[in-house]
């Protein structure tokens, strides 16, 4: 696998962003929040174009692993 920056010869700021996400609904009724998501972490990645994303546990999801 090829490293990007040698791929492109330069580096792209996308790949240098990252998403910070929570299980989708994890917020739903708290904080008056009293819609549920339209989209989940991954979804909302892709749609914004960026590859890098971290799932933030709250309200016991996502599950860690064992």
């Amino acid at each position: 696998m090829k490293n990007i920056v040698e791929e492109n010869d330069m580096p792209k700021v996308k790949n240098k962003l990252w998403i910070w996400g929570h299980a989708a609904n994890v917020h739903y009724n708290r904080y008056g929040i009293g819609k549920t998501s339209r989209m989940t972490p991954g979804e909302g990645a892709v749609y914004l174009g960026t590859p890098n994303l971290i799932m933030v546990y709250f309200g016991g999801k996502p599950t860690p692993p064992v």
